[in-house]
Order: C-alpha cells, then sequence, then structure tokens
C-alpha cells in the first residue's frame, strides 16, 4: 500500500491540475491607430496597463502592424477595439462588430483633415511628386489626400512620397524647417501650432479640407458580454478623472463619450 500511495499522490496532483479551468485571459483594449503613429508602445502600454488595473483584470494591447492587428482579431479576443474611425469602417464587412465609444478633443466628436502647404504655394498641383508629411499610415493618407484633392487628382495622390512623422504639429513643423514643402495635419493641431510656434505657423496656409471624420472610436464584438460593458464602462469615464485624461492625452484624445445618433450616421457603410 506505501508504494501505490507514493506513485498516485503525484498522479492526483496532475489530474487535479489538469481538471482545472484555466485562468480567464483578462480583458484588453485592442489598440490600433491609422491616423497618428506611436512613439512609444513600451511607455503607452505601461501607463495604460497601470491605470485599467485598478478596476480590474485589464490590459491594454498597442499595435503597431495593421495586417498583424486584422490576423489577432480573427481570434475574437476577450476585449475592446479601440481604432480609428475610417478602420472600422475597413473592419466592418469581416467582423460583427459595435460601436460604442467616440472620443472628443474639446467637446467635438469629429475633426477634419487639412492640407497644409508654404505660403508660397498656390496650387495643390504643386505637391505633384513632392514629399509630404503625415502622422497617419499610407494608405490612410492617401485616402484622405483624394478627398481633399477630388477623383479627378488621382495622379497627384499617387505620386506623392509620405514621410512619416510621430504626430501631426511634427509635420507642420516639418514645413517650417524645410523639410517639406506639405503637410496632412487636423484643424485642431493647425490651431495648437499658433500657440506653440507662432513664427511656423505664419509660413503656412490651408490648401484644402476633407469632410468631418469622427475621432477614434471604441467597438465590442457583437453580442458584447457583462465583461466587456464593464471595460466599456470604466473607458468611458477616463475624461473624468485626471488620471485617465492624462492617458487619453497619450492618444490624442481628451475624454470619451457613448456614440449618438451624429455618430452612428457617419459610421453607416
Amino acid at each position: 500500500m506505501a508504494y501505490f500511495r507514493t506513485i498516485t499522490a503525484p498522479l492526483l496532483v496532475i489530474m487535479a491540475l489538469a481538471a482545472s479551468p484555466a485562468a480567464a485571459a483578462p480583458y484588453t483594449i485592442f489598440f490600433y491607430n491609422t491616423e497618428t503613429s506611436i512613439n512609444n508602445f513600451s511607455s503607452l502600454k505601461g501607463e495604460l496597463d497601470s491605470y485599467l488595473s485598478t478596476f480590474g483584470a485589464y490590459e491594454f494591447q498597442p499595435f503597431s502592424d495593421r495586417q498583424n492587428f486584422e490576423t489577432f482579431l480573427l481570434k475574437r479576443p476577450p476585449g475592446l477595439l479601440l481604432i480609428s474611425s475610417w478602420h472600422y469602417r475597413q473592419l466592418q464587412s469581416n467582423f460583427a462588430l459595435e460601436p460604442v465609444l467616440v472620443g472628443t478633443v474639446q467637446g467635438r466628436t469629429t475633426q477634419r483633415r487639412i492640407l497644409c502647404a508654404e505660403k508660397s504655394i498656390t496650387s495643390a498641383a504643386s505637391l505633384m511628386n513632392q514629399k509630404l508629411a503625415s502622422a497617419g499610415s499610407e494608405e490612410y493618407t492617401r485616402e484622405m489626400l483624394a478627398q481633399i484633392l477630388g477623383a479627378a487628382q488621382q495622379d497627384i495622390v499617387d505620386s506623392v512620397e509620405i514621410l512619416k512623422v510621430p504626430k501631426d504639429i511634427d509635420g507642420l513643423m516639418a514645413i517650417g524647417f524645410g523639410v517639406v514643402k506639405f503637410a496632412l495635419t487636423t484643424e485642431s493641431n493647425f490651431e495648437t501650432l499658433a500657440v506653440v510656434s507662432p513664427k511656423d505657423y505664419r509660413v503656412l496656409h490651408v490648401l484644402g479640407a476633407s469632410e468631418e471624420i469622427l475621432l477614434p472610436i471604441v467597438a465590442v464584438f457583437e453580442p458584447a458580454d457583462d465583461n466587456a460593458r464593464q471595460l466599456v464602462d470604466v473607458v468611458e469615464k477616463m475624461g473624468d478623472k485626471l488620471a485617465g485624461k492624462r492617458r487619453l492625452s497619450m492618444i490624442n484624445l481628451e475624454s470619451m463619450k457613448k456614440i449618438g445618433d451624429l455618430e452612428n450616421g457617419l459610421l453607416a457603410p
């Protein structure tokens, strides 16, 4: 009997471990933004993880590559997506998603992309074969340019060389430094430049603007479970707390609010 006990005790432990359920994966905010670049993914993840973990088993996972991000989504991981509204419309045909929150800046949920140039440049035709500074992905940048310039100017859009910059405002300052003659930015960043660098602002003007575009949104896989809804509630309230506002500012937002009729209309296919 002693021999029986010595061989069965380890077996019982192994059997118990095998029978026990695996630890539930934490609910995660999966982030990829076609509209801007991220300088330090490690810092962004660390700051957001630190904030979210105070509310439960939540994490933040940023992605730098669109293909990797979309391949990962095929697994339908437990959590939320924080993505550009442009990217959300691209994903609609492949994923069952429900938009639930939208970012805000200065109380607005929309923005317009604008094409800026040196004051000496008077026509968008001058953009042909030129270098353009943009914080957005190449696909996003070219689509915004096509919208601004019009369908008849696709040859100009295709000819542009895109210089990737960390932030929109860096693209504007690159014009002042003589690195480029054109930049794609938002109206709010153009206005911010007037405050932070009046000298650079004075040498710029706007050649054209896009339609109103929603700021980044939070979406959930349908049907959303209680854990997902609880994490949505945490994200919605981030703008109410100083620590939350500071983290949101790292992704160029001030707060998050529920999607309304206006936003749903802009997200419609």
